[in-house]
């Protein structure tokens, strides 16, 4: 060997990827606390107009679904996808009808819209 010679650097082995099921509780939990706080924030809005109690409905019926999607058992990631699309819907609606732009609210809104689309993907992607 060469006194000037690096010795090679070892490939670091490949990480395995996460299973379905992991994916799938970590989108469970990640959207339960996203649309947790959405419910929050909109306890503490001053600012609430009564012609947005549907957008309120809408996230209280996303969350229950999310919370009775952690006890059921999924058998692949296309069931699971489309029992998720239920609940995405209903935010996207919700995003779509809610009368302010310009606040917190609007903005996790917005942002759990995205949310529920990337996540639906990799979910998918795992199984």
């Amino acid at each position: 060997m060469n006194a000037t010679a690096k010795p090679r650097a070892r490939k670091a082995p490949a990480a395995a990827r996460p299973t379905f099921e992991q994916m799938m509780c970590l989108a469970l939990a990640k959207a339960e606390e996203d649309l947790g706080r959405l419910v929050l924030t909109r306890c503490a809005d001053e600012h609430w107009r009564d012609a947005d109690s549907d957008v309120d409905y809408a996230v209280e019926l996303a969350l229950g679904h999310i919370r009775s999607m952690k006890a059921r058992h999924f058998g692949d990631a296309a069931e699971f996808c489309l029992t998720w699309g239920h609940a995405g819907a209903a935010i996207n609606l919700a995003a779509k009808a809610f009368s302010r732009t310009d606040c917190a609210y609007s903005r996790f809104l917005r942002d759990a819209v995205h949310m529920f689309a990337q996540v639906a993907e990799l979910v998918e992607f795992s199984g």
